[in-house]
């Protein structure tokens, strides 16, 4: 129905694919404020490889994990991955050494980390070891509570490995400028006919993909919200 919130569950990695235009970055911007506002105990990791250009906005934000701020150069995006999967292996040791599978079953859980990634297949093209890094967080992060958020203008199944699509099981296609493009976000076509604009198709795991639009915050609404100075 028209004009109901709508909502869905981020502990599940997410892959979202839209052209120039079609809205993508005030959708990350959207995910982004909601978490932020909506749970104290996170951090989060935001690389932005177009020099800041959308995520700067965010350098002050209290919950970054990285001292630097965002992450602005495409070169340090391998260390800095690699900086998260040493964060997942040593989650896994106190899990361990308590005796639990998961974050949640600890007395006092770690905060939850959220890996927001824009532009992920620009890095891909330049670091070929990135995205097998990005797989091995896809694989087993979850249980450490390590969640990822990548997105890209240019979905293409030359870029994007089949192993790594499917551990995304939730997927946001907005507009994309072929049926292809669509497969490769949704694993079916119809993004192509998308208006733009924030127009867009959630997929979520083993579901038909559901119609809805993206609410608009300006940059103003995000710094007060967020109280960024």
């Amino acid at each position: 129905m028209k004009n109901e919130a709508f909502f869905f569950d981020l502990s599940q990695h997410l892959l979202i694919g839209g052209t120039s235009g079609s809205g993508k970055s005030m959708l990350l911007h959207t995910l982004i404020t909601s978490l932020a506002m909506l749970n104290q105990n996170i951090r989060f990791v935001l690389i932005d490889p177009k020099n800041g250009a959308e995520f700067g906005i965010y350098d002050k934000l209290r919950s970054l994990s990285e001292p630097g701020g965002v992450v602005k150069d495409i070169s340090h995006t391998q260390a800095v991955i690699d900086a998260v999967i040493k964060e997942m292996d040593k989650r896994y040791s106190v899990l361990a050494k308590e005796g639990v599978s998961k974050n949640a079953e600890l007395s006092t859980p770690m905060p939850s980390m959220v890996v927001v990634f824009d532009e992920v297949a620009d890095a891909f093209g330049q670091i070929k070891t990135l995205q097998d890094s990005i797989v091995i967080l896809a694989q087993k992060a979850r249980a450490a509570d390590i969640h990822l958020i990548i997105a890209t203008q240019t979905p293409n199944a030359n870029i994007f490995k089949q192993e790594l699509r499917a551990n995304f099981d939730l997927r946001i296609a907005l507009k994309v400028q072929n049926a292809k493009a669509s497969q490769i976000v949704l694993d079916e076509s119809g993004a192509e006919k998308l208006l733009g604009a924030g127009d867009m198709l959630v997929k979520l795991s083993g579901s038909q993909p559901q119609h809805i639009f993206a609410p608009y915050l300006s940059k103003g609404d995000i710094k007060r919200l967020l109280e960024l100075k």
